[in-house]
């Protein structure tokens, strides 16, 4: 039994470390301006995904993609798509770029207000401020 937990537990790591080479992956790829090289590797990525979770993280790299090219109306539909399924993590996730999408619309009103809501879901969430949360989380 003991062993069987192991394997189980050693597969979940090897995927979560995958799953975050993929993330970096995309982060180099769009440092880079190879948008379109990223959002392949995004696509791609998030139909082999296993679960909602990560394909909305996929969703929100999508969206700070388009942000970066200055698609803003494309980028806030991909955004207010995005479903958290409740999860306050990921609410706060879609809720900074959604602050971060206003701030370019020159919006500051909306921007502020997101910001401010995103920061509730992270303290909500139990990951405020942490270096080590925002570390661990692929986005």
């Amino acid at each position: 039994m003991k062993t069987l937990l192991l394997i189980v537990m050693g597969f979940l790591s090897v995927e979560a470390i995958g799953q975050q080479s993929v993330f970096l992956k995309i982060d180099s790829l769009v440092s880079d301006e190879h948008y379109d090289e990223a959002r392949t590797l995004i696509n791609r990525s998030a139909k082999a995904s296993p679960d909602n979770k990560t394909a909305a993280l996929f969703a929100n790299k999508t969206a700070e993609i388009l942000i970066t090219q200055g698609k803003l109306d494309e980028a806030e539909g991909v955004l207010k798509e995005i479903s958290s399924q409740g999860d306050r993590f990921l609410e706060a996730v879609i809720q900074t770029n959604l602050g971060f999408l206003y701030l370019n619309k020159a919006r500051n009103d909306l921007a502020l207000e997101n910001l401010q809501q995103a920061l509730n879901k992270f303290q909500e969430s139990g990951n405020a401020n942490t270096r080590e949360s925002a570390a661990a989380w692929p986005t």
